[in-house]
């Protein structure tokens, strides 16, 4: 028997750091994997926090509105044509989100505190929306008056003014005594004037309302006075507010005034 003051054997302490080696191997490993299982359960819950309507409207993500259709991305979504525009209604609630659960498309996900914070504090955000924007105004019939536009029209820079074949396109789209496009210019405003863009909010309106008595008034009287509502009552009413009616949500009380 040795004692504990006799030397190890090389065979002894070859064994031994084979021994030690194999455990501190083990342990490596154990905490390789633990970690991996971490960032992976990480990056999942990362992902799960991320609201659709920012997933969809940030770069930095880039997710299809529609998770079915890897071509619903935001960038897809600005090259769509006016036919595409037009026919489908799974987009526009993603574009322009409000509070509001949506009746032709009941799924899609509704604007909270969350993502209204984000884009007010995120010019990317805003200067995204502000593009869908343009491309939902060159579908009804506009385009922005550039310098030398605004001097011949006696508008401001930036004005929404008529594109060449404007009648054309305001009939097919929203030009009508009644449609669907004419709802969506109600959501537009006002998701507009919730996530920040006020100012696009008030020249899309003056423009429908311009545009339409100048054809003798076409929309219904109903739906004008909705448009001019929605964009300048508070926000926290829903479009078609009546007297009684109580604001939405809490968060939404004294934004866009």
């Amino acid at each position: 028997m040795r004692t504990e003051s006799e030397p190890e054997s090389d065979a002894d302490i070859q064994s031994g750091t084979d021994s030690t080696l194999t455990e501190l191997e083990s342990m490596s490993s154990m905490h390789s994997e633990s970690d991996s299982d971490n960032q992976m359960q990480s990056g999942t819950e990362s992902e799960a926090e991320v609201h659709p309507i920012l997933a969809f409207y940030d770069s930095d993500y880039k997710a299809p509105f529609d998770p079915e259709d890897p071509e619903t991305t935001f960038e897809q979504v600005m090259l769509w044509t006016d036919t595409e525009l037009e026919n489908r209604h799974d987009y526009i609630q993603h574009l322009f989100p409000i509070p509001e659960v949506s009746g032709a498309n009941p799924n899609a996900p509704v604007l909270t505190e969350e993502v209204r914070d984000a884009f007010i504090a995120d010019p990317e955000l805003q200067e995204n929306m502000r593009c869908a924007w343009l491309m939902m105004m060159a579908f009804f019939g506009w385009e922005l008056a550039t310098e030398e536009m605004a001097e011949d029209l006696r508008v401001r820079v930036g004005y929404p003014v008529p594109r060449r074949n404007f009648r054309d396109l305001a009939e097919q789209s929203w030009l009508q005594h009644s449609n669907h496009n004419q709802l969506r210019i109600t959501r537009i405003i006002r998701s507009m004037r919730i996530l920040g863009l006020y100012e696009e909010a008030q020249m899309m309106t003056s423009a429908l309302m311009d545009a339409d008595e100048a054809a003798q008034n076409v929309v219904n009287a109903e739906t004008l006075k909705i448009w001019f509502d929605t964009s300048i009552r508070p926000v926290c009413y829903p479009p078609t507010f009546q007297k009684d009616d109580v604001p939405v949500c809490d968060w939404l009380l004294g934004l866009g005034e």
